[in-house]
């Protein structure tokens, strides 16, 4: 007989439960299958030659230092590649202020290991995005959803909820929501923005789809209209691709980007340097 450890287990695996996007993924592994479900991208559409000519660059450039441990806020070239790329989405800051993280999923599950305890209240989007909820589940936080409409988050019941409610914090994805589509327009934007400056609330800004627009003009960051009260959060998961796992944010100044340095340090040391 084999042996069964599952009485070791601690108390918060019973909060755990499989990933429907992992089940997703499973079911899009299958040959011939063509999944529209979990945002997965079309691996045709790759770039296979520009990856192989730039891992080629890597290794002439950087050599073994490219395959060594690095800094848990990651590799300064890419944090310094960044910034130009960030500030495309409006989001204006330095290497020192840009950090990485192993996809998105990685961040949100470091801000739910230092932000989160067992009771607290997190304000989310109705319907919101799965994976953040498979992230925050195992620290046990209550849910409490702001009411949507077909512009996205409405800021009136953003300030019912944190009048009521007095929440860890706020988690959006603003620009194409997961799972609705919806993009919210500017004068919500800063609607949203001033609502959280005047009630000191902390607003994660989920921003991994802004760069497949391909029609219509970009919408300014919630970031840029509250930067000391917005955490900005990227990844290069959907327009480069996912199997990289690159994701990177902008915390508020402060100390929390210190703290989910240190998060990270116990989990994964760093993202992968390649």
């Amino acid at each position: 007989m084999k042996p069964d450890f599952s009485h070791l287990l601690a108390s918060r695996t019973k909060l755990m439960a499989s990933s429907v996007i992992r089940e997703i993924l499973k079911q899009a592994s299958r040959p011939g299958m063509i999944s529209l479900a979990g945002g997965i991208p079309a691996p045709e559409t790759f770039p296979m030659d520009i990856l192989e000519e730039v891992f080629l660059k890597i290794i002439k450039r950087w050599g073994s230092s490219a395959f060594q441990y690095d800094l848990t806020e990651g590799f300064v070239p890419l944090r310094e590649a960044a910034v130009p790329y960030l500030s495309r989405y409006s989001v204006e800051a330095s290497t020192e202020e840009i950090f990485v993280s192993s996809g998105s999923q990685g961040l949100l599950d470091s801000l739910g290991k230092i932000l989160i305890s067992p009771g607290d209240i997190v304000a989310v989007e109705s319907p919101t995005y799965l994976g953040a909820i498979q992230a925050f589940n195992p620290y046990g936080p209550r849910y409490v959803e702001m009411e949507s409409d077909e512009n996205g988050a409405i800021p009136e019941s953003l300030e019912e909820v944190l009048i009521k409610n007095s929440p860890k914090f706020v988690y959006m994805v603003p620009t194409f929501q997961n799972p609705t589509g919806r993009t919210i327009p500017i004068e919500r934007r800063k609607a949203i923005a001033d609502i959280v400056i005047r009630y000191n609330a902390l607003l994660i800004e989920d921003d991994p789809y802004a760069a497949l627009r391909y029609q219509g003009k970009d919408v300014p960051s919630i970031k840029s209209m509250a930067p000391d009260h917005v955490l900005y959060a990227t990844t290069l998961s959907k327009v480069f691709a996912p199997g990289l796992r690159v994701g990177l944010f902008v915390p508020p100044s402060g100390e929390l980007g210190n703290w989910l340095v240190k998060a990270k340090q116990g989990t994964d040391l760093h993202t992968s340097t390649l």
